[in-house]
């Protein structure tokens, strides 16, 4: 997320936003709790703004060879 910020694919909300995308992904592996599951699943939607125009922007950089990290 940090790199992705580096190369300008996330301002700096974003990659905060992504980090904590993250950490709710690292909690979901190591809980049981019903109560957080539910908390987490109803952040994906925020996640998938987030998540859209970031692949986006990723998939225009990967397609255009001026845009690389030669470029």
């Amino acid at each position: 997320m940090r790199a992705a910020q580096a190369v300008g694919l996330l301002d700096p909300d974003e990659a905060w936003q992504a980090l904590e995308m993250t950490d709710d992904r690292n909690h979901t592996v190591h809980t049981y709790n019903e109560a957080l599951a539910e908390a987490l699943f109803a952040r994906i939607p925020h996640y998938v703004v987030l998540m859209e125009p970031w692949m986006a922007a990723t998939d225009q950089r990967l397609d255009d060879p001026a845009e690389g990290p030669n470029g």
